[in-house]
């Protein structure tokens, strides 16, 4: 995907916005695993749980569960952020922190424009721990 926008009613399967270089995906339900892999500029929204896996390889873009998230979250994060409500189990390289206030108003408005019903002051964020993660 290089552009536009994608909106599920419903849930979806795996590999969720693999490879994405822009645009915008919504997902009104849970996905599966895999989601955000190789995501390279895309926003990508689930509005539910998700599998394992997801966000690896990130290397820009953002990716945002509103539930839970399974094993290793963000593993080989290479850039991006990754916003998550629920529980979740972070990979290698990744780490987490506190959403700052352009983060929160930047979740508010993207929950506002596709009616996402999640509070943005309950997320945390995860970042790559290590730009060069693979030649430390």
């Amino acid at each position: 995907m290089t552009s536009g926008e994608i909106v599920v009613h419903g849930n979806a399967d795996d590999g969720v916005g693999f490879g994405t270089y822009n645009g915008t995906i919504v997902v009104h339900g849970d996905a599966g695993d895999g989601i955000g892999q190789l995501n390279k500029g895309g926003v990508i929204i689930i509005e539910g749980d998700i599998g394992d896996l997801a966000g690896l390889y990130m290397l820009s873009g953002d990716l945002i569960i509103t539930g839970d998230a399974g094993k290793d979250l963000g593993d080989w994060i290479i850039g991006g952020n990754i916003y998550v409500a629920g529980d979740f189990e972070t990979g290698t390289n990744a780490k987490v922190v506190e959403p700052e206030k352009e983060d929160v108003d930047k979740l508010s408005a993207l929950f506002n424009q596709y009616s996402v019903d999640a509070s943005p002051e309950e997320f945390k964020k995860i970042q790559r721990k290590e730009i060069r993660p693979f030649y430390g």
